[in-house]
């Protein structure tokens, strides 16, 4: 007998001991407990959540009708599969199709954006109601209106009584129009003709309007108090396919500043309507009643929420601005010392220089733009002034170096460009003869690099310099020769006898605080003197370290200060500053391309480029030799060797 039979017989013959009982009717069988998630299984009583699926007990959860069984809908508020029989129509039963909406209108939605909504189908009658399709009527329909869920495998869809269904539609309109759409729906709802209800979709696309000032700035240069007002114009356009609505107009500051606008718009008045590709002018005045300069902004607000102005320090949306300027002292008026300079007869290899006065006779600021004009010869340059801006009544002095390389008369020019309304170019006229040396040829190697800007606080902080070696190991740089002199040593050593060998005398040279281009100029070279010279750069400073220069320059004390400061443990410098700067302006900027041009005579005959690394890298790509009385370079022609 099994333990169950035995705890049945054992339990009855107590029964029948008290009030009688049949020991072989009443056995007690101790129920199976039900299996979790994950177990095997056969059926689904063996499971505790009812599905038994592939050998396997599972969840009976379920999204859609898809993830039943046949002959299972999903319960779209529990989201468990049922059995669709029990919610069968049985005779006086019949399912009712309800709509949220009877019409779906988007309203205005804005040419190339996407508005969706839903339309939910309710089943309020008594037993199950089957929607067998839910389509756009395409003969009818344009196709900026559409459904997500109405494609063949969606239907049909099983709807018991009290649930719910939902349809996604969605608008985007490509045109500022109307348009219309026909949702259809068929269900077995008998009260539907022919089963069949239909839903009409409308919606108007709305353009973006997008807003074109032109000019960005007005500048009425020198206007006096006692001249007549002077008129600009600003248009303003839609360039897009919404209607621009201009809500202010004004400038700002509004009192202090002798400019109006013309017309006005004000916050509290009717703004001006644009459609598109519709414009509208307005005129700024500028009537100086004093002597001043004046700086302004003309702010236009609109409705193009994509325009920002660069004046407004909120930065808010629908802000587009003019800046205008505007100065009512007398214009500034160029003056130079000297429209012409002929530095007369030089020997080759000199460094004559000539200084250049530029004063500023005017009332307003006088802006310099300064460039050398064609040459017969690149024997001439110029140091510029330390400031390209002469006040008014003030001047500024800037050098102009005749380096002779060549024999003969030279000639060119110096450009010097301005604001001076009556004078705005002005031309000094150069010129110079190079007389023979001992050894007439002259050697002279260029140097530029990539440097973006050498200032402090530019965006770029790289600096190379060019230095030219002889075969006895001898450099002329900057650090051993005066630059911009005739002051270097000659390079002259003992020879047999009285004989001297001259590897000539150098000469180092650069231009503007940057110091670039810089050369090397070698000259009265003696024919006999058979040797080599090497043109070479050094990447003296990138941004993968902090020059001494650039801290001293954050923390505005000088670099002896700074040194010993930092000697002395008094001065901790601010690393967030310091790496903040190098971070934003020093990115990328660690390695540099040097390009060395040769000449001989004034005449270039080589071009070379050389990749450096980082700071410390030095390289040597051009090597000249002094053979029987010439220079001979790579490539140059016979009797040089090749």
């Amino acid at each position: 007998m099994s333990m169950h039979m035995k705890m049945a017989v054992g339990a009855c013959g107590l029964l029948v001991a008290i009030a009688g009982c049949d020991p072989e009717v009443i056995i007690y069988e101790k129920q199976p407990e039900k299996r979790t998630v994950g177990s095997p299984c056969v059926i689904d009583t063996e499971c505790g959540s009812g599905r038994c699926s592939a050998g396997v007990c599972v969840v009976n959860e379920c999204e859609t009708d898809a993830d039943c069984r046949d002959g299972e809908i999903c319960n779209p508020l529990t989201h468990t599969c049922e059995p669709v029989t029990q919610y069968a129509c049985a005779p006086g039963m019949s399912p009712i199709l309800q709509l949220d909406q009877t019409s779906i209108s988007f309203g205005t939605v804005i040419v190339g954006l996407t508005q969706e909504t839903t339309l939910r189908v309710n089943n309020i009658g008594d037993c199950l109601l089957t929607v067998a399709q839910a389509a756009i009527d395409e003969n009818v329909s344009d196709d900026e209106i559409s459904c997500a869920n109405c494609g063949v495998a969606e239907y049909p869809k099983s709807v018991p009584p009290g649930h719910y269904i939902e349809i996604a539609i969605s608008f985007a309109p490509d045109l500022e129009q109307a348009y219309g759409a026909t949702l259809v729906i068929r269900a077995d709802d008998p009260s539907l003709t022919n089963g069949v209800l239909e839903v009409p979709i409308s919606g108007e696309g709305l353009g973006n309007p997008r807003i074109s000032i032109d000019p960005a700035l007005i500048d009425f240069g020198n206007v006096q108090p006692n001249d007549p007002a002077v008129d600009r114009e600003v248009t303003v356009t839609n360039v897009g396919a919404g209607e621009l609505k201009l809500t202010r107009v004004f400038i700002d500051p509004p009192v202090s500043t002798p400019m109006a606008v013309t017309p006005t718009v004000e916050a509290t008045g009717n703004p001006i309507s644009l459609v598109a590709n519709q414009s509208q002018v307005f005129t700024i005045t500028y009537d100086p009643s004093s002597l001043a300069t004046t700086n302004a902004v003309l702010f236009i607000m609109s409705n193009d929420d994509t325009r920002f102005c660069a004046a407004d320090p909120n930065n808010t949306p629908g802000v587009g601005c003019v800046e205008l300027k505007g100065d009512s002292h007398s214009p500034p008026v160029i003056s130079v010392s000297a429209t012409s300079h002929d530095f007369g007869d030089q020997y080759l290899g000199a460094v004559v220089p000539w200084s250049l006065v530029i004063s500023n006779l005017g009332g307003s600021d006088l802006n310099l733009m300064i460039s050398m004009g064609v040459v017969s010869s690149t024997d001439f340059r110029y140091q510029p002034p330390a400031t390209s801006i002469v006040a008014a009544g003030g001047n500024v002095s800037m050098n102009v170096y005749y380096e002779p390389a060549q024999l003969g008369r030279v000639t060119g020019s110096l450009i010097l460009q301005s604001n001076d309304p009556n004078q705005g170019m002005v031309l000094i006229g150069l010129s110079g003869t190079g007389l023979s040396t001992y050894a007439n040829d002259v050697l002279k190697f260029e140097m530029t690099y990539e440097n973006g800007d050498s200032g402090f606080f530019g965006d770029d902080y790289r600096d190379v310099d060019l230095y030219v070696e002889n075969n006895f190991g001898e450099i002329v740089d900057k650090a051993s020769c005066p630059p911009n002199t005739a002051a270097c040593p000659d390079w002259t050593h003992p020879g047999m006898g009285s004989d001297q060998f001259n590897y000539g005398h150098p000469v180092w040279s650069a231009i503007g605080v940057a110091q670039e281009p810089e050369r090397v100029i070698l000259f009265d070279a003696h024919e006999d003197a058979r040797g080599s010279f090497k043109a070479c750069v050094t990447y003296r400073e990138d941004c993968a370290s902090i020059p001494s220069e650039l801290i001293a320059a954050l923390l505005g004390i000088s670099v002896s200060v700074l040194i010993s400061g930092l000697t002395e443990g008094i001065i901790n410098p601010d690393a967030g500053t310091i790496s903040d700067f190098i971070a934003n302006n020093c990115w990328d900027h660690s390695s540099s391309r040097a390009h060395i041009t040769t000449f001989v005579n004034g005449s270039p005959v080589d071009e070379t480029s050389v990749s450096l690394g980082s700071k410390g890298d030095s390289a040597c790509p051009v090597t000249v030799q002094r053979l029987d009385g010439r220079y001979c370079w790579p490539g140059a022609p016979a009797p040089c060797p090749q």
